[in-house]
């Protein structure tokens, strides 16, 4: 009943916010919810994130939009309708699911070159949508696609040019951890900061 009350609910919130598309997809609550976290991310995260190696709310939502029956469908309309940071998580969801469909979609992506917020650990990077693509198509990202219970990266203290460690949310461990800060609230993983 519950979850009945929650599919209500989420499916009413899809139509009045514009988010009709979705409802044609038949995804359980989860994966509706999944599917619109990947709609409105705007960072592009794999692995552990911020000093605690957090997992982002966008690759969880990865992982269990992969699930659903109609994994590929949703990957695909992520494809036309979410931020770039979202597109490519569908990219890469498209590349573990439908193998042809993703070599079909790929090669728009390979010369975009808008920038992209990235983050792997405490390290905010713009990369391009195509150096991304790149990593996608080499397989890098490949070994997350399994990952049942992610481990959070291994953390080790900041170090100052004089040799004394930096303590967390020192302007050692992290020169941008404002920006950063931001970024991975934007991200959903807001109590890993740096």
């Amino acid at each position: 009943m519950k979850n009945l009350v929650l599919l209500f609910w989420l499916c009413l919130s899809l139509l009045v916010c514009g988010g009709a598309p979705a409802s044609a997809l038949e995804l359980d609550a989860t994966g509706a919810a999944a599917f619109l976290t990947l709609k409105k991310t705007t960072v592009f995260a794999l692995g552990g994130v911020g000093i605690r190696g957090t997992i982002t709310e966008a690759e969880k939502a990865l992982r269990v939009l992969r699930g659903q029956k109609q994994a590929a469908d949703a990957y695909r309309e992520l494809l036309r309708d979410a931020p770039l940071a979202g597109q490519l998580y569908a990219l890469l969801g498209l590349k573990w699911t439908d193998e042809r469909s993703f070599r079909q979609k790929v090669g728009a992506y390979r010369s975009i070159s808008t920038k992209v917020a990235t983050m792997s650990g405490c390290i905010l990077l713009d990369r391009t949508a195509a150096d991304i693509v790149k990593i996608i198509e080499a397989g890098h990202y490949d070994g997350f696609k399994e990952l049942k219970q992610p481990r959070p990266a291994p953390i080790k203290p900041a170090r100052h040019s004089s040799g004394a460690s930096a303590a967390p949310g020192s302007p050692y461990d992290c020169r941008t951890a404002a920006r950063i800060g931001s970024i991975m609230d934007a991200a959903g993983a807001g109590e890993g900061r740096c």
